[in-house]
């Protein structure tokens, strides 16, 4: 019988953590989510960790609207996110300062949805 090793977690559900410097987005590479504040609200195994992160009132008042946009076209949830553990660091206070996109990525239109020749 083999044993798999757990790989413990580093933070806990309730947890303030903040996004490291130079993260992005997993769905959107040309948004950057560094200095982005929230709390964990459940930690998930794997290799690394998962967690799943509600964005802080601040942080959802500053995230830049075409982020907002995206999600919302989409259908995800832009008030909450997955990020591994090495994405993430303890929140030890501090203004929130969102690292803002500088190259924003327009996909181009598809003339196969219905949306796009609208």
């Amino acid at each position: 019988m083999s044993q798999t090793k757990k790989t413990p977690f580093k933070f806990a559900v309730g947890d303030a953590v903040r996004v490291r410097p130079g993260v992005t987005d997993p769905d959107f590479s040309d948004i950057p989510l560094g200095g982005w504040v929230g709390k964990i609200t459940k930690a998930e195994e794997g290799n690394p960790p998962l967690y799943l992160i509600r964005w802080s009132e601040e942080t959802l008042a500053k995230m830049h609207p075409i982020y907002r946009k995206r999600c919302e076209r989409d259908g995800l949830d832009f008030e909450e996110m997955r990020l591994d553990e090495d994405e993430i660091e303890n929140d030890r206070g501090g203004p929130v300062v969102l690292e803002q996109p500088t190259k924003v990525v327009t996909p181009p239109l598809s003339m196969t949805d219905q949306d796009d020749r609208i």
